[in-house]
């Protein structure tokens, strides 16, 4: 894996600096991170997507509704994946799944109050994750997903005197890939 380059700059005139407050500088640093971070996790979704088997790629009979019998046979497909984690949209967790019935009536997705997962999904934690397409459900063992980080996100500062600009620049390489493509469903 020999990585992928993510980059993202803001530039600020000497003008725009002299009128801003002093913790602009702070806040465009974090939102140049951010921004990179999210490239990064964009690029780690279509990886796994596009590396997830055929086989295990399903589409709801209904468009806009999933069903109890389609979630256990998205985690049914699963191979060697001892830990899946089911990534979703906010959209499509509190549209589609929190109000998901088995046949019995009961609520398959089960709430949870601690920091980091929005609750349970057959025994699966569910994560939020905005790179994942609202109306779409990735479930899978986030250790069968490798990454090269070959440069840190790195965010630097420059001037340039000519164009009387301050540039902040961030910069990742990295590059993921998916190890077992049925890991994933």
């Amino acid at each position: 894996l020999s990585g992928n380059d993510f980059a993202k700059a803001v530039e600020l005139s000497y003008a725009e600096a002299e009128m801003s407050i002093d913790a602009l500088e702070q806040y465009l640093i974090q939102e140049i991170a951010k921004s990179l971070g999210d490239a990064i996790a964009d690029d780690m979704v279509s990886t796994v997507k596009t590396g997830t088997a055929a086989a295990n790629k399903t589409t709801s009979a209904t468009v806009g509704k999933v069903t109890y019998p389609e979630i256990a046979a998205a985690f049914a497909a699963l191979k060697r994946a001892p830990k899946p984690v089911v990534y979703v949209t906010r959209f499509t967790l509190y549209n589609r799944l929190a109000t998901l019935e088995d046949s019995a009536g009961r609520l398959i997705f089960q709430a949870n109050a601690n920091e980091g997962i929005e609750g349970y999904l057959l025994g699966a934690p569910v994560k939020i994750e905005d790179s994942v397409a609202d109306d779409e459900i990735l479930i899978g063992d986030p250790s069968k997903v490798t990454n090269n980080v070959i440069t840190d996100i790195l965010v630097e500062t420059d001037k340039d005197i000519k164009a009387h600009k301050y540039i902040y620049s961030g910069y990742e390489r990295s590059e993921c890939a998916l190890i077992d493509d049925k890991a994933f469903a």
